[in-house]
């Protein structure tokens, strides 16, 4: 083989090289995506809340935004409920220390757009502070949503503390004062509110927790009375007769789904006419 044919072959040989290695060659890597910022936190929050919470509260403001069904809205109230117990003593201590500055009730005009619905009201001979999640705000996102059930469980925690926070009293505790009033049982009000719950929590979707203890509350008192709210009318606090209360427990009785303790437990208030030591006067 002639010295030109091997030089033709080395060279042909040291391209073939280039090329394969070239073809082999990775390309270099793209740059990082830049990490989305943080949302800002609006002021007024961190002013009052302190960055942590306040941080929270935003959050949990823009999930109550972007709700558009109703597992977006039980998620969404949910954490919503949970953060209240954490904003209300906070709010109860500015509160307090306003007042010990001469001031009368906060102003928190400025706060109520960047919270999801809570709203202040004030108990205790306003003394004290206390946060509820506003029935109409929370309307408003029910009504949005394709589902009825958000729209059922508003309707009904309505009805039952006007609030979709259960806290304070119910609507089956009328007070004429500040610790003690009257019952309504023998209105129709307990009837109802164990109905509406019924509709809910047959469904098994949403809310069935929250539904069965307010539940359990109202059937107490139907069952157990309670000393501080007799069953008697909030504008003289006369006893309501016994017809009237039976009545209405015949017709929970027929209307409700009770389990058989609960029926029995009834039946015997219906037979001793709901005359106890808490009870009406024959």
């Amino acid at each position: 083989m002639s010295l030109l044919t091997l030089l033709t072959i080395a060279l042909l040989g040291c391209d073939s090289s280039d090329e394969t290695q070239q073809t082999q060659t990775a390309p270099p890597p793209s740059p990082e995506p830049e990490p989305e910022p943080e949302p800002q936190t609006p002021q007024p929050l961190v002013d009052m809340f302190g960055e942590d919470l306040a941080k929270s509260v935003h959050k949990a403001t823009e999930q109550w935004s972007a709700i558009a069904s109703a597992d977006d809205f039980a998620e969404a109230l949910s954490v919503c409920n949970t953060l209240s117990e954490e904003v209300e003593p906070r709010l109860q201590a500015a509160f307090s220390q306003h007042q010990a500055n001469g001031g009368d009730l906060l102003d928190l005009t400025e706060l109520h757009p960047l919270m999801p619905g809570m709203r202040e009201i004030y108990v205790a001979e306003g003394s004290a502070l206390v946060v509820l999640l506003d029935v109409d705000t929370w309307r408003s996102k029910a009504t949005s949503t394709t589902e009825t059930i958000d729209d059922d469980y508003v309707n009904l925690m309505e009805k039952a503390y006007d609030s979709l926070r259960p806290v304070g009293w119910g609507s089956w505790q009328q007070r004429t004062w500040d610790y003690g009033g009257c019952s309504p049982l023998g209105s129709g009000l307990h009837r109802d509110l164990l109905i509406a719950g019924d509709a809910i929590t047959t469904q098994d979707i949403h809310f069935t927790d929250e539904v069965k203890a307010l539940r359990t509350e109202v059937l107490r008192d139907i069952l157990e009375g309670n000393a501080e709210f007799p069953y008697c009318d909030t504008s003289d606090q006369s006893p309501t007769s016994s017809d009237l209360l039976i009545v209405e427990a015949n017709e929970i009785l027929e209307q409700v789904a009770l389990s058989d303790d609960e029926k029995t437990a009834l039946s015997n208030r219906i037979r001793a006419r709901f005359i106890t030591s808490r009870g009406p006067t024959p």
